[in-house]
């Protein structure tokens, strides 16, 4: 929890990081609407033109993002004209807001479910599912004020009864597993860490978009200070697992092949 108070506020009040430059991606912004998911209106602002157009912050019309593969001026020129949505202005004027977790009960019963499928464990992989979706809603009707009407258990099973959130409808080990993760990853927004970009990495899902012919990152190199101090060792390392001289961002650690 969060204090307001000098030394216990909310990491990101009154970041200049939150500026006039940073926009919403048009990608996270889909899967929200797709899923018809009210966690969208206590992430993202309303566009400029959906806000003056008086549109109720449940419209899902009236959220959209730029283009995270596109050149930055494509969509700086798309937010003047009013079409961007940016993160809510609570998270950077908010001393408060919800806590930070590293590791919670929503995503337990998410990484419970894809043991399930995957027969590492024996169990209702449907019902973790549908445990880890409950509580990322009850945590924020929980912590964030003005925005508890559309988070209550009632939404959270009607949301599930949705096609597109039911899990009892994928019949395949790769829609289920896309279903988990994804929701695994719909649960992030300033929440633990990277975990979503290592889920993406080793599972596949959910697809982000990037321009092409960028390749993904998968490691962090070793830093100078190794080669300095342990040559022999690091060049020892690379070499087993990437083959000599290949230090490199995208070469791809064991964990994901």
């Amino acid at each position: 929890m969060f204090l307001d108070q000098e030394g216990n506020r909310y990491p990101e009040f009154n970041s200049s990081g939150f500026g006039s430059g940073m926009f919403m991606a048009s990608t996270f912004i889909e899967h929200l609407q797709n899923r018809k998911d009210p966690r969208l209106f206590l992430y993202c602002t309303q566009t400029k033109i959906g806000k003056e157009a008086g549109k109720p912050i449940n419209d899902f019309t009236s959220y959209e993002g730029g283009d995270p593969a596109a050149p930055y001026a494509e969509t700086s020129i798309k937010a003047a004209a009013g079409k961007v949505s940016k993160v809510n202005d609570r998270f950077p004027s908010n001393p408060t807001n919800e806590p930070l977790v590293l590791m919670g009960y929503s995503e337990q019963e998410f990484i419970i479910a894809e043991g399930i499928v995957r027969n590492w464990i024996s169990g209702d992989a449907n019902q973790h599912y549908k445990n880890g979706v409950k509580a990322s809603f009850k945590f924020y009707q929980t912590y964030v004020k003005g925005y508890e009407a559309y988070l209550t258990e009632e939404k959270a099973n009607d949301y599930l009864a949705l096609p597109v959130n039911n899990f009892a409808l994928s019949t395949t080990t790769a829609q289920k597993m896309e279903q988990i993760i994804t929701q695994k990853y719909l649960r992030t927004f300033f929440q633990s860490g990277w975990s979503a970009f290592y889920d993406n990495l080793r599972t596949g899902y959910p697809e982000f978009r990037r321009p092409a012919g960028v390749t993904v990152p998968y490691r962090w190199i070793y830093p100078q200070s190794e080669y300095d101090n342990n040559r022999d060792n690091v060049s020892k390392a690379i070499e087993t697992q990437f083959g000599a001289g290949n230090d490199k961002i995208n070469q791809q650690v064991w964990w994901v092949k």
